[in-house]
């Protein structure tokens, strides 16, 4: 369960980096050697932590947004997701002929119908998706500190649990809902500028 959120997050982020350069001629090689690259460097038992993923996640959507002159380096980081989510796969036991299988698929498809339809991610579609990808990077390396703090915090608590504390619970995660809202609304209108 622990790798669940950042195997999504690798996998997004691979097939939306993988389709950053459509015309250039090596990006099947760029791929083919960020994949090779973090899939021999990385195993099942060398997997980093989410928090560590997300970050470093984060960083390279935000560094496709900022400079997309960068995009050729971009798309062998692309790669390295894809590595990077075949050793998460393999650390959740999938057999490693199925997870490199899975992992490398989508972002060769992306690369692939990016290069045939330029309609299949246009520049704003990508942007979206960079976007969208730096924030839940961001939120899946926050959320380990927040919840061992809000676990330490329950555990000083000097009064047990009450088995009625469900409402709650759910203020966080409307709190959550709302901020994700608002940041949408400000990148719509970031957008439209």
């Amino acid at each position: 369960m622990q790798f669940l959120v950042p195997g999504i997050l690798c996998a997004l982020g691979a097939a939306a980096l993988a389709s950053l350069v459509p015309h250039h001629p090596s990006r099947y090689v760029l791929l083919g050697g960020g994949f090779i690259a973090a899939a021999a460097l990385l195993g099942p038992d060398r997997v980093p932590g989410a928090g560590w993923i997300g970050t470093a996640i984060a960083i390279v959507a935000l560094a496709a947004l900022i400079r997309p002159s960068w995009s050729v380096a971009l798309v062998a980081a692309g790669g390295a997701c894809a590595g990077l989510w075949a050793s998460v796969l393999r650390a959740q036991g999938l057999p490693l002929a199925a997870a490199l299988l899975v992992a490398a698929l989508p972002p060769l498809v992306a690369a692939f119908l990016a290069a045939r339809r330029p309609q299949f991610a246009p520049p704003s579609l990508r942007d979206e998706a960079l976007a969208l990808i730096a924030v839940l990077g961001l939120c899946v390396a926050a959320a380990g500190p927040i919840l061992t703090g809000w676990q330490s915090a329950a555990a000083l608590k000097a009064v047990p649990l009450e088995a009625g504390a469900g409402g709650r619970a759910a203020a966080p995660v409307l709190l959550l809902a709302a901020a994700f809202l608002f940041l949408g609304g400000v990148y719509s209108l970031w957008k439209r500028r």
